[in-house]
C-alpha cells in the first residue's frame, strides 16, 4: 500500500493506492471476497460520503480500480 500526501499553498492531495495481491484458491483461481465480510466492513457510505464532503469543501475525490489494485484520491483546498 502506498500513501501520498502533497501540500501546496492552495491545496492538499491525499492518495491511497493498494497493490495487494488477490488470494488464490487451491485450484489456482482468484478467490472472491465473501459478501458478508464486505457487509461487516462498514455502513456502505464511505466513498460517497467522502466525495460529498470533498465537494462541500470545494475539492474533489475519486476512487476506482487500477490495473493492479485500487486507488482513492482526495484533493481539498487549504
Amino acid at each position: 500500500m502506498n500513501v501520498t500526501v502533497r501540500y501546496t499553498p492552495e491545496r492538499t492531495l491525499l492518495a491511497v493506492e493498494d497493490h495487494a495481491r488477490q488470494p488464490v484458491t487451491g485450484t489456482g483461481q482468484v478467490a472472491q471476497p465473501s459478501p458478508c465480510v464486505l457487509a461487516d466492513a462498514g455502513g456502505g457510505h464511505g466513498l460517497a460520503a467522502m466525495r460529498e464532503r470533498a465537494l462541500r469543501a470545494g475539492g474533489t475525490s475519486r476512487a476506482g480500480p487500477t490495473p493492479d489494485g485500487w486507488l482513492v484520491e482526495l484533493e481539498v483546498p487549504v
